[in-house]
């Protein structure tokens, strides 16, 4: 389950980073540095940190019940090749996420961030590319929502406080996490869009 190491990996640096500033600050993305000192490892590391235990927890809990699934969805579809797929969306939407930033931030010095919240919003937006009808159920609430729904509600939300930009939310990330994370998928494999038009019933 690459789903569950990847979380524990993640679970676990960033506890040694809650106590050790710095460790933090030495894995964090800061654009900045990474263009002017090459230091080009930011790029994957700081997807492995984050502030906070309410922070680190909310994007595992969410990382581990859509990532079980995007696996098995990966495993059906792409078969012995399952595994390097969905490490190929998960690091390749922290990568992706990390690139806009530089080219938007790397003048700025103070810039910095840190968390999975890229990598998470790609597998939660595979699934939608896989299951756009299926359920999701937020907060604990007994009603749930199709995916697809809850993409858009989704990406609106991000475009719309992106450009508020009045919190410390990398809202950028989300969106490109979120493209990445649909895209990633019909680049390997081209023929599930027929499929993710077929289940909308296009």
């Amino acid at each position: 389950m690459i789903t569950v190491i990847l979380c524990l990996i993640t679970v676990i640096i960033s506890w040694q980073c809650f106590s050790n500033s710095i460790l933090f600050e030495t894995l964090t993305l800061r654009p900045n540095r990474i263009v002017k000192e090459f230091q080009l490892y930011r790029i994957i590391t700081h997807a492995f940190v984050h502030v906070n235990w309410e922070h680190l927890l909310f994007n595992m809990i969410s990382f581990v019940f859509m990532g079980l699934s995007v696996e098995r969805i990966c495993q059906f579809y792409f078969n012995q090749w399952a595994i390097p797929v969905y490490l190929f969306i998960y690091f390749g939407a922290i990568i992706f996420s990390s690139i806009f930033a530089l080219i938007t931030k790397s003048k700025n010095r103070t810039y910095s961030a840190v968390g999975a919240s890229g990598a998470v919003t790609a597998v939660v937006f595979s699934f939608i590319l896989f299951q756009p009808l299926e359920k999701l159920y937020l907060m604990g609430l007994p009603i749930g929502i199709p995916a697809i729904l809850f993409g858009a509600l989704f990406i609106a939300a991000s475009l719309y406080l992106a450009k508020k930009n009045n919190d410390l939310i990398a809202h950028d990330a989300h969106i490109c996490g979120a493209i990445w994370g649909f895209i990633c998928p019909l680049i390997i494999k081209p023929s599930l869009f027929i499929t993710f038009i077929s289940q909308l019933g296009l």
